[in-house]
């Protein structure tokens, strides 16, 4: 088999590459976040912890308006990058920059008014924490804006393709989470120290990462460009994306005020640290979608069709594995995992992992078809149909808190949703020529299927944990292994498999060589 036919028009060298460097990241700040929230967790206590969870996630989820707009930044700027049109990236970059300023100013007057009400008025919080709560959420404003502006920046640099830079400064930003939980414990109030300690080190996040492009971008450039046609594009197509934005912050942020009305903030502190397993997790499948979009972009720019959704077939079933490989062992070991890492956590964490990472599991199938939609720029009725159905959860999950069922209940209720969601993405990808409903069946969908069922059925068959650590690694061992095979054997085509051999082989060689040079020479 020749390189040619593997590499060319995908560069999935360099895909895999970039894979490897965000795997590596994400082990390495997967090891210090889980240690730091155990510590955070002790120094705040259970309550507090779930005062800032569920205070500064006010703020804080909006996170997901400046994942969802380096999204659309990301689109623009790899489509221009494919076409290799630099002044056309300039005056895209001028514009976004623009766009962010009028969403920081808007979004400081929604917070200080409508926000700071329903902290004060609405929320279940200790009148003894009132004030440090306020803290808490004034400081998070301020991390939030700065984490808004270098939104554009971060979207230049994984257009670029440059996951180096990204996976250095992520790890630096979680070894500065560890420092800041040793610091903690000097301070006389922990929560209202660790919300201004928690800003600064977003401060200098942003500093880093537009620094890097200042210096290594030539497209940026400090002067005003102004196309109204392009502006009004731009604007088009981000507010769709802020459509889906503001339905999964309703959803998400909307459930944990929820639980905070019907339940108090212990269960917040539940749900939180349910849903940093759940990120942690996450991340095993979003490290290759993301090394995977701007390939998706580029070749949707040169109408590479056929390269396209050959992306998008493999992609599915590789973001999916990855994730289902971590989830396995971890679903039926959690309750042992748990305690190890937080010694008594809180009521209900145990049921609101595993929901939540099946949940994970169902959205990762969709994370390329998703890049797909993205590129076409074809996205409002696709957008307003997404949105619709991740809104329904906030009613669904009143309905079920206030009829009295479980409250896992809620995270089912998620789990179809979600399951809904992928389906419309699939559907939306008919409006790109050349794409086929039975060879996604056939290639993606049945493979995953019978490996899921049959790595769930045998896994749970057998269990080699006997409480203490060896034996827990034994049983993860053997469950990830069962998994991979099942992988290998089922879940990828002989095509494919020959493919993944190629390309590790080459991967390794070039590391080989890099290694050896480093140590000898030329």
């Amino acid at each position: 088999m020749s390189q040619s036919k593997i590499n060319n028009p995908i560069n999935a060298k360099r895909m895999l590459t970039n894979t490897g460097l965000l795997y590596i990241r994400h082990l390495f700040i997967l090891f210090i976040n889980l240690f730091t929230v155990r510590l955070v967790l002790n120094a705040l206590g259970a309550e507090d912890f779930g005062i800032y969870n569920v205070v500064a996630g006010i703020v804080l989820m909006c996170s997901f308006f400046c994942g969802t707009m380096a999204t659309s930044s990301q689109r623009y700027f790899s489509i221009d990058l494919g076409k290799q049109d630099y002044a056309h990236l300039s005056q895209t970059f001028t514009l976004t920059l623009f766009i962010f300023g009028l969403l920081a100013i808007l979004f400081v007057l929604l917070a200080d008014s409508i926000g700071l009400w329903f902290i004060n008025h609405k929320l279940t919080i200790p009148p003894g924490r009132m004030f440090a709560a306020n803290c808490i959420y004034q400081t998070s404003i301020v991390a939030f804006l700065f984490t808004l502006f270098v939104t554009p920046f971060l979207a230049l640099i994984i257009s670029h393709e440059d996951m180096n830079i990204y996976a250095y400064l992520s790890i630096l930003e979680a070894v500065l989470k560890l420092i800041l939980v040793l610091i903690l414990g000097f301070c006389p109030d922990k929560l209202i120290a660790y919300g201004m300690l928690m800003t600064i080190i977003g401060i200098v996040r942003a500093g880093l990462y537009i620094y890097y492009c200042v210096r290594h971008y030539p497209e940026i450039h400090w002067h005003w460009l102004w196309n109204f046609d392009l502006f009004k594009e731009i604007i088009v197509f981000s507010g769709w994306n802020l459509f889906g934005a503001v339905a999964t912050l309703i959803k998400n942020q909307g459930t944990n005020i929820l639980l905070n009305i019907f339940y108090g903030p212990l269960l917040n502190a539940a749900q939180s640290l349910a849903g940093q397993v759940r990120t942690a997790i996450s991340m095993f499948s979003n490290n290759f979608s993301h090394a995977m979009r701007p390939q998706i972009s580029k070749s949707y720019a040169v109408r590479n069709y056929e390269g396209m959704f050959r992306l998008v077939y493999i992609g599915s079933k590789v973001a999916y594995f990855l994730m289902l490989v971590v989830l396995v062992p971890l679903f039926f070991n959690i309750t042992y995992i748990l305690g190890l890492w937080l010694k008594s956590p809180p009521i209900y964490t145990v049921v609101f992992v595993q929901l939540l990472m099946i949940e994970s599991l169902i959205e990762s199938l969709s994370q390329p078809m998703a890049s797909v939609n993205q590129a076409t720029g074809k996205i409002a009725l696709y957008q307003f149909l997404i949105g619709s159905v991740v809104i329904l959860n906030l009613p669904v999950a009143y309905w079920i808190l206030v009829r009295g069922y479980p409250v896992a209940g809620v995270y089912v209720a998620a789990c179809i949703l979600m399951a809904g969601v992928d389906l419309i993405r699939l559907i939306f990808l008919k409006q790109v020529a050349g794409f086929s409903y039975w060879l996604f069946i056939k290639r993606v969908f049945m493979p995953i299927c019978w490996v899921t069922l049959l790595s769930f059925i045998i896994c749970k068959s057998f269990s080699l944990l006997r409480n203490t650590l060896f034996s827990l690694g034994l049983d993860v061992l053997s469950k990830m292994g069962i998994t991979l095979l099942l992988i290998w054997m089922i879940g990828l085509t002989r095509q494919e498999r020959r493919e993944t051999i190629f390309l590790l082989k080459n991967y390794l060689r070039e590391y080989w060589y890099a290694i050896r040079e480093l140590a000898f020479g030329n």
